[in-house]
């Protein structure tokens, strides 16, 4: 779309100035534009990533309100202060290792802050004595509260692994998008500098044309531009001059 834009007066980048040019375009050079949809192997690639997306939303919404079901039920001051972050790294480190409101105030808080401070560094102090403010408030002990010790560790793990799994990671790009590639060093050459010929076998023609990662250089190195040749043999003709912005 880029090279369309250049037949066209002006040089002001607006919507109604690209709207313009697309329409006018399709109209007259209806080849130059490729159709938007989709191929079936895409949809169906896309339909099953948001599928599983979709799990791993859902399991980690019934594993944080099963565990704070359960906290409500033993400890409920407890569940006040740790149930709106039970999705925290540092709290899921702290529940895996002591588990039961019993086991975590059994550690006191000079060892609840050091737990909570790798996950929390900022507000591990202030968190760890907010738990222990709230395990003081509780004198009863709940029947069935020690075997928060076993159930609570587990989910808290069940919980940390599907919050990883649904977490972006480094892992390679997916084949459906392309490649992005670091910008250009000082020297001038991107450190990853991509091969035009890879490229465009990989891609359709049309598709390169209005790919707008693909800076000028590699659009006219893909797909060079016929030079008009004068035919009475004194060289090639040059482009009309471009219009001033004020005139378009």
């Amino acid at each position: 779309m880029r090279r369309i834009a250049d037949l066209y007066p002006g040089e002001a980048k607006t919507d109604a100035r690209d709207v313009f040019i697309i329409a006018d375009a399709a109209c007259t050079m209806p080849r130059t534009l490729r159709d938007p949809e989709p191929d079936d192997e895409t949809i169906a690639a896309l339909h099953m990533l948001l599928g599983f997306d979709d799990d791993l939303a859902a399991e980690a919404t019934r594993t944080s309100n099963r565990m704070r079901g359960l906290l409500t039920a033993i400890h409920p001051h407890l569940e006040r202060v740790i149930g709106p972050r039970i999705r925290h790294p540092a709290v899921l480190d702290l529940l895996e290792r002591y588990g039961s409101p019993g086991a975590i105030q059994s550690a006191g808080l000079e060892e609840i802050t050091e737990v909570l401070r790798p996950g929390a560094p900022r507000m591990a102090g202030r968190l760890a004595a907010d738990i222990v403010a709230a395990l003081q408030e509780q004198t009863v002990t709940v029947p069935g509260a020690n075997s928060a010790a076993i159930i609570l560790p587990s989910l808290a793990a069940s919980l940390r692994t599907v919050l990883c799994s649904n977490a972006p990671s480094s892992s390679p790009p997916s084949p459906l998008w392309p490649t992005r590639h670091p910008a250009p060093t000082a020297t001038g050459r991107s450190p990853k500098a991509r091969d035009t010929t890879k490229l465009s076998s990989a891609w359709p023609d049309d598709a390169l044309t209005s790919c707008s990662p693909c800076s000028e250089t590699q659009r006219s190195t893909l797909h060079p531009l016929p030079i008009p040749v004068d035919k009475t043999g004194s060289g090639p003709l040059r482009p009309p001059p471009r219009l001033s912005r004020t005139a378009a």
